[in-house]
């Protein structure tokens, strides 16, 4: 810089100096300094406009290289997405890429990436499933209302509507409340349900294999049409009934093997009368005298 400096002043010395400037000597003046500048320092100016230009220009072209970045992004997670949807009157067996399984229930909905299974094991659930997990790192069952964590168990997830139920067969199962936040601990026999933000704990015997894997559904104190639901799913018909009906609370069984038997079942405890109609049900109750 001192140099520079240096040199700016022998030019200007070198240039007569006058006691009125005249325009001649103003100019030779700066003929001089521009003899200077551009050796001594490489400086370019940019008219404001263009500067401006450069840095719209540069910033859409940042943008565009993001968008770009995130849509490949996407496009690549979505074709190693799996999404494996059971209909009514189905149950559908899963292996996983790790070598876990899952049972899936009628009318349920299991998402997971093969891309990123091995940084993350985790899956979407909506509807019923039996999980088996193989022991590694923590497996994760993901849904609106709830997480489920656990390292390597087998335990059942319940999601609809806005009913979520937890039962851990063996090992250890840590569940999360996706609207408290409430965590609770469940070991084998041990179950939870979360409805309309209130937990029930439970107990239930792990040895008792007659549950919805092998066809039969038990339901204690559930209500009406919770069960109807879960025929619907189990038989794929529509059944029309009194909503009065709704609420109140069944106590029996039915399996998927029999349509006519499981409807009687579920009517005869109640007093309830049904016509069926190909794949329509229209129950009612029976008229008191």
């Amino acid at each position: 810089m001192e140099n520079f400096d240096q040199k700016i002043k022998d030019k200007l010395n070198a240039v007569s100096a006058e006691e009125t400037p005249s325009e001649a000597s103003v100019n030779r003046m700066m003929q001089a300094l521009d003899e200077v500048l551009p050796v001594a320092a490489d400086v370019k100016s940019r008219p404001v406009a263009e500067t401006k230009n450069l840095s719209l220009w540069y910033s859409l072209k940042v943008a565009a290289s993001i968008s770009v970045a995130m849509l490949l992004s996407y496009l690549v997670y979505s074709s190693y997405t799996v999404n494996i949807v059971v209909s009514k009157r189905a149950h559908e067996a899963v292996q996983l890429p790790d070598g876990s399984s899952v049972k899936l229930n009628s009318e349920s909905v299991l998402t997971y990436n093969r891309l990123y299974w091995y940084f993350s094991r985790n899956v979407r659930l909506k509807g019923e499933a039996f999980f088996q997990v193989q022991k590694g790192s923590t497996f994760e069952v993901r849904s609106e209302l709830g997480v489920t964590k656990v390292l390597g168990t087998s335990f059942n997830v319940y999601y609809r509507g806005i009913k979520y139920e937890v039962s851990c067969f063996t090992g250890k199962v840590s569940v999360l409340n996706g609207t408290t936040g409430k965590e609770v601990q469940l070991t084998p026999g041990k179950g939870v349900t979360w409805q309309n933000d209130t937990d029930v704990s439970f107990d239930f015997d792990t040895a008792n294999l007659s549950d919805w894997r092998n066809g039969e559904f038990h339901f204690d104190d559930a209500r009406f049409a919770d069960v109807i639901e879960e025929f619907e799913r189990q038989f794929d018909v529509y059944v029309d009934y009194p909503k009065s009906l709704g609420r109140e609370g069944y106590t029996g069984y039915f399996d998927n093997r029999n349509f006519d038997e499981a409807l009687k079942l579920i009517c005869d405890p109640l007093g309830l009368t049904y016509e069926v109609n190909g794949n329509i049900i229209n129950i009612s109750q029976q008229k008191t005298d």
